[in-house]
C-alpha cells in the first residue's frame, strides 16, 4: 500500500492539499521502493482524538464540523487515484459472507436464519443506484487520522484512498467516533 498511499499524497499535494493551504496531507518527500516506505513530512496539530477525552486543545464539535470542511473539499477535488471501488466491496460483503458461513458452522440449527439474512443484504444491493456519485475517499476518515493546528485541518493514513461513493467516508466517521 506504500506505493499507492505516496500517489494518493503526491497528487492532493500538488493539487492544492499543501502546506499554503487550509486543508492538508502530509508533504510526500519519497517513496522507497524497495524497503515499501513511504518517506513524508509530520503534520502540525493535534488529533481530533484528543478532543474526545475532554482535555484537547479544541471544542469536540468545531473539531468534528473542521473534520468536515476538509472531507468536503476533498470530495470536491478533482483527484482520482486507483481503482474504483465497487460497492459490494466497500461494503465489506465477503467480510459479512466469512462471517456468516463461520457463524452456521458454529450453530448449523440456524443456518436457515443465517441464508435469509444474505438473500436480504442480496436484495438490498439491487437497490442501490446504479450512477451512484463517485469521488476520491479517504477509506478509513476518522477522529484519529485527522490533526488540527489553528484554522488548518490535515488528515493522514491515505493508503486505502481509492475512488467509490463518498458517503463511505461520512458513514465510516460517525460509525469511529460513535
Amino acid at each position: 500500500l506504500g506505493a499507492h498511499s505516496y500517489a494518493v499524497m503526491k497528487e492532493l499535494w500538488d493539487h492544492g492539499f499543501d502546506r499554503k493551504s487550509r486543508f492538508q496531507v502530509p508533504e510526500p518527500l519519497a517513496f522507497l521502493t524497495e524497503h515499501n516506505f513511504v518517506l513524508m513530512r509530520g503534520v502540525a496539530g493535534q488529533p481530533l482524538a484528543a478532543a474526545l477525552n475532554g482535555n484537547g486543545p479544541f471544542d469536540l464539535i468545531e473539531g468534528c464540523r473542521e473534520a468536515a470542511r476538509w472531507l468536503a473539499a476533498f470530495h470536491r477535488s478533482s483527484v482520482r487515484v486507483g481503482e474504483t471501488e465497487p460497492d459490494w466491496d466497500s461494503l465489506k460483503i465477503l467480510r459479512v459472507s466469512v462471517r456468516l458461513i463461520k457463524a452456521a458452522a458454529t450453530r448449523p440449527e440456524e443456518r436457515d436464519a443465517l441464508l435469509d439474512y444474505m438473500h436480504s443484504l442480496k436484495a438490498l444491493l439491487k437497490d442501490f443506484p446504479a450512477n451512484a456519485p463517485v469521488a476520491q475517499t479517504h477509506g478509513r476518515y476518522h477522529h484519529e487520522h485527522v490533526f488540527i493546528s489553528g484554522d488548518q485541518v490535515s488528515v493522514i493514513d491515505l493508503d486505502r484512498s481509492r475512488p467509490t461513493n463518498p458517503a463511505k467516508d461520512v458513514a465510516e466517521f460517525l460509525r469511529v467516533l460513535r
